[in-house]
């Protein structure tokens, strides 16, 4: 800027500040935009300081001065909203119950949440509800629904910012805390979880169920052992791990796909016969179960640790950079032409297994 235009540019700064100066003491502005200013005037005086120190010494001093400024509010306010959003808060608590009717056996369960940490449990065997309480900041609006379709019920519930612009003070993290009905008729559980940055923590301990399905747009999934009655289980989360529990020894098909590793897979106390594993980032480890029949899928996006059972003849297909010096037994293997490895425990195999990934593979 030249000094010309310097004498222009003052007076409008000059008339801003004012402006704002006078909003403020008239408490008009909202509380959100009271806070921010609160944090960011001294740079301001951080502003006028550059101009004064470049403006006359460097060729564009004073655009570069404005441009640091700029970015030094926007770190500003990203460390405040930051660190106030990861405050546990505690002022807004919403308890709430939805009865489930005698003839509903399978239940969706849709969690549309924030910045809230997720805890699912089992609830209380004679009430056949689902019940929990929400617990966080008191800019978080809270709405729920239920919709049934024959046998089907769908339980909704729903986390909102009043404001589009949050209070400061108001910000932070909270907690979803939800009880699964565990009457006898509840056989299906799908529970979808949207538009969430927190973890979920599921026990389904103390319920019947025979499928249970847990799809989350983000976060970490940790599962709590199983009951012995699911034979059916999906988790999938877009961008974090999954931990599992103890499997039921009924699971006949599992499907994982994780955002994020390592994903370590034990089961061997099962009885899959249906396996599917997406690792978007991290190793794979698996220890199959001592049952034959079984036909899996892998694909990861890091090393691949695969455990037969010595019992078991497993023919074992290898794509991507599986396919080159895979580490396996020569004494139960034979890598073919076709880059899968032909087990030499019986001519008849037992599993069928397909390992897809840029990592290598160890055969054990």
């Amino acid at each position: 800027m030249t000094s010309r235009r310097m004498l222009v540019f003052w007076p409008f700064v000059i008339i801003a500040v004012a402006v704002l100066w006078m909003a403020y003491t008239l408490d008009v502005l909202p509380a959100s935009i009271t806070e921010l200013l609160s944090r960011v005037w001294p740079i301001l005086l951080v502003a006028i300081g550059l101009m004064l120190l470049l403006g006359r010494r460097m060729r564009f001093g004073n655009f570069l001065a404005f441009g640091l400024s700029v970015a030094l509010t926007v770190g500003v306010v990203a460390v405040a909203y930051s660190q106030q959003g990861n405050q546990i808060r505690t002022d807004n608590q919403k308890p709430f119950t939805q009865a489930i009717d005698p003839q509903i056996n399978t239940v969706n369960i849709v969690l549309n949440t924030l910045n809230t940490e997720i805890d699912i449990t089992p609830g209380d065997s004679i009430t056949s509800a689902i019940s929990g309480e929400f617990v966080g900041s008191k800019e978080s609006t809270i709405t729920s629904d239920y919709q049934t379709d024959g046998s089907s019920g769908t339980f909704t519930f729903v986390e909102t910012q009043a404001s589009a612009l949050p209070s400061l003070e108001g910000l932070g993290r909270g907690k979803v805390t939800l009880s699964l009905p565990t009457s006898a008729q509840i056989a299906q559980l799908r529970v979808t979880i949207k538009g969430h940055s927190g973890n979920i923590t599921l026990d389904p301990t103390g319920t019947r169920l025979s499928e249970l399905n847990i799809t989350s747009d983000s976060g970490a999934i940790a599962l709590g052992p199983l009951p012995d009655s699911v034979s059916k289980l999906t988790l999938i989360t877009g961008t974090g791990t999954i931990k599992l529990g103890t499997l039921a020894n009924a699971l006949t098909d599992l499907s994982l796909s994780a955002g994020a590793g390592p994903l370590d897979l034990d089961a061997s106390t099962t009885a899959l016969k249906n396996l599917t594993i997406v690792a978007s980032s991290g190793a794979v480890s698996v220890i199959l179960p001592d049952k034959s029949g079984l036909i899996g899928d892998i694909k990861a996006s890091g090393d691949v640790t695969l455990k037969v059972p010595p019992t078991i003849a497993a023919n074992i297909q290898l794509l991507g950079n599986t396919a080159n010096n895979p580490t396996f037994n020569e004494g139960d293997y034979t890598l073919n032409i076709n880059k899968i490895l032909v087990s030499r425990r019986s001519s008849e195999p037992q599993m069928q297994i397909k390992i897809d990934s840029p990592g290598r593979a160890t055969i054990q």
